[in-house]
């Protein structure tokens, strides 16, 4: 019968003495196991606190741990990291609004942050890239390519430049900005497109020249004639007998094909979409967001010091207290402006009063609304805020009531007024 001797681990003196302090029934490896666990534990915390000042967890299974933890123990959300003091904002970007804390109150745990811009270039940087010729031939080169991804030879080819090194050197100083990339080539970025569509535009490139032209319809708040002047790419409609005029940008390229007798008709057309796009929210100069403000006019505008000798002070008394819209961009600091009977055109109730008794508003000239009318516009009271604007079709008529936010607070129709 053999004797089977099993072999144990041998245990250094440095885990003896650690063995000799350990109270009884509890082993040496009981211990390193909950040391891993404390270390664990500490090891989540530092990192959490970490995030909360700005930096950022490589590791996906501690970020899981870390976000399943704190919901879990706590019941909200981890706290969005402040930014780093690094981050450098856009100069021109409008300062966060206050967060909406009515998820937490209605207990959605969603732990997204606010969105944040941050300038990537300097303007004079992104302006410098584009002071030479090459560079513009090869954003034009790209434009003709209607989208598709151009390898470098071929892009190469299409800008006419031999001196390959020459070549990428220009490219080089685009990509980024207005050009990206691929695994296939190069094509434009959005940056890159909008480049194009201004040099398309004219805006850069083309002068226009057109003589004066009297409108077919009388200016709404005096009935006398009025005439569309156009020079350096902006419209202007001005009453031969009142101070009421209209002045609003628009590229050659809008103009550019269309007969002397349409001009009214196709400027109008730019006016009204124009119109609807900043009464949607975006500014006509840079796309930002715009906060709409109805006041009397002589809040925003104030009455020139000599008026023309066929203008009354009465008429002009008048015309200072009508209401008047401006739209104030938190991008670009740019205040358009309007009045209310043009700003609602595209409104439902406008649409739908037209509509019913056969008329398409988009038929109807932007100029027969374009202008600030004793007798459609009204200022109806100070405190709150109320102000009118009344459409009429033959004997029907429909009115908006609006708060100095530019909200319609009341619709009022009157058939056979």
């Amino acid at each position: 019968m053999s004797s089977r001797v099993e072999s144990q681990p041998s245990v250094g003196p440095a885990a003896r003495r650690v063995r000799a302090y350990l109270p009884a029934g509890v082993s040496l490896e009981q211990l390193l196991w909950a040391l891993v666990f404390v270390t664990m534990g500490l090891d989540v915390l530092t990192t959490e606190i970490g995030l909360q000042h700005g930096l950022a967890e490589g590791n996906p299974l501690m970020a899981s741990v870390i976000g399943g933890a704190w919901s879990s123990r706590w019941g909200w959300p981890r706290p969005a990291p402040s930014p780093s003091p690094s981050t450098r904002r856009c100069c021109c970007a409008s300062d966060p609004k206050p967060r909406d804390r009515s998820k937490r109150e209605h207990g959605h745990t969603g732990r997204m942050s606010e969105p944040e811009f941050v300038r990537k270039a300097d303007p004079e940087e992104v302006f410098a890239a584009l002071s030479d010729d090459t560079r513009v031939a090869i954003l034009r080169a790209l434009w003709d390519a209607e989208g598709d991804t151009l390898p470098f030879s071929a892009l190469r080819e299409a800008v006419g430049i031999r001196d390959s090194g020459q070549f990428n050197y220009h490219l080089g100083k685009l990509v980024g900005q207005f050009v990206t990339q691929t695994d296939d080539g190069y094509k434009l970025t959005r940056a890159g497109i909008q480049i194009n569509g201004a040099i398309e535009a004219g805006a850069y490139t083309m002068e226009a020249s057109l003589e004066p032209i009297e409108l077919d319809s009388p200016c709404p708040t005096c009935d006398s004639d009025r005439t569309l002047y156009y020079e350096d790419d902006t419209v202007r409609v001005e009453c031969a007998s009142c101070t009421a005029s209209a002045r609003f940008g628009v590229p050659p390229s809008v103009l550019a094909g269309h007969d002397r007798d349409t001009i009214p008709s196709v400027a109008g057309r730019y006016m009204r979409s124009t119109f609807e796009r900043i009464t949607d929210g975006f500014c006509s100069f840079c796309d930002g967001a715009v906060d709409p403000t109805v006041g009397p006019m002589d809040e925003f505008i104030e009455a020139p010091e000599e008026l023309p000798d066929d203008v009354s002070a009465e008429f002009l008394e008048q015309i200072q207290h009508l209401p008047f819209v401006q739209y104030d961009c938190e991008q670009c600091g740019a205040t358009p402006s309007g009045n209310l009977r043009a700003v609602f055109l595209s409104h439902p109730a406008v649409v739908s009063f037209h509509y019913d008794r056969g008329i398409d508003v988009r038929d109807l000239s932007i100029w027969d609304v374009a202008g600030f009318d004793p007798a459609s516009e009204t200022i109806c009271q100070r405190e709150p805020f109320r102000a009118s604007a009344t459409y009429t079709v033959d004997d029907d008529s429909l009115t908006l009531v609006v708060d100095d936010h530019l909200d319609v607070v009341e619709i009022e129709r009157d058939r056979n007024a």
